[in-house]
């Protein structure tokens, strides 16, 4: 029972200091990076060395940009999910304007092999930053029962961020999250109209070895119903996602939400 406690209070401190953390964003302007130019550095990343220092390889990889915390934009997944009542005047943001998209990350890892890192089948602390397609050619292809189709072949490029395998009944990134919904802001009618068109949104996280996994998969099986051919290129980043950021179009934070 004493150690059930001490997790107890443990957890809800952890958990208040991340919110405060998250909330010292709040009214700040901020300076969020692109996921590629972050990326680009941890290729460069070895190993902590068998004569390295520790403090000697935390400096090195933070010279080379995965110390943290860092701040990284992302496009909303759409704008519908930032609604304005004007009866109430307050602006309701949803948790789906931050992650609305998903990937194989089980499957992912399956592919990399990465050292230390498992994934679950059904839900992962993970965000997707960006996907997209290409189409790249099609040929003609048959299934065991005559019936034949045109394929499309698809090149797939994902770029995510991974912390870790969600704890059994845990399907959300965000604490507040519910039902979807991450809360209100107070915003008077005239304000809502300037904002709302320009809202941008970004993660705070914090890198950590092994910083990047990165690999190609096949995804999905191809059907007559289903005739697309999808390799995935995937790039995820792996890192403690401390909250997401609600900013205003010249990066003014408005609102923050802590991931634990």
């Amino acid at each position: 029972m004493r150690v059930s406690a001490f997790a107890i209070v443990v957890g809800t401190l952890w958990s208040s200091a991340a919110s405060a953390q998250c909330a010292s964003y709040v009214g700040q302007t901020v300076a969020p990076v692109l996921f590629e130019q972050v990326i680009a550095s941890f290729g460069n990343i070895a190993p902590k060395g068998e004569f390295e220092t520790t403090a000697a390889y935390q400096a090195r990889v933070a010279a080379a940009g995965g110390g943290g915390p860092l701040i990284i934009s992302k496009k909303p997944e759409d704008p519908k999910y930032f609604a304005y009542d004007a009866d109430n005047q307050v602006l309701r943001v949803q948790s789906y304007a931050f992650h609305n998209t998903n990937i194989g990350w089980w499957e992912a890892f399956y592919e990399a092999k990465p050292a230390g890192i498992t994934a679950s089948t059904m839900s992962n602390i993970a965000i997707v930053i960006s996907q997209t397609e290409k189409a790249n050619g099609t040929y003609r292809a048959q299934n065991s029962y005559g019936a034949s189709t045109d394929v499309v072949k698809i090149d797939r490029t994902t770029y995510s961020i991974f912390e870790r395998e969600a704890p059994p009944g845990q399907y959300n990134v965000f604490d507040a999250e519910k039902d979807g919904n991450l809360g209100s802001i107070p915003m008077d009618i005239a304000t809502a109209q300037r904002t709302k068109p320009t809202l941008r949104i970004a993660f705070v996280v914090v890198p950590k070895a092994p910083y990047l996994v990165e690999g190609t998969h096949s995804v999905g099986r191809v059907t007559v119903s289903n005739p697309r051919d999808v390799t995935e290129h995937f790039k995820i980043m792996i890192a403690d996602l401390q909250c997401g950021l609600l900013m205003d179009s010249v990066n003014k934070v408005l609102a923050a939400y802590p991931t634990r």
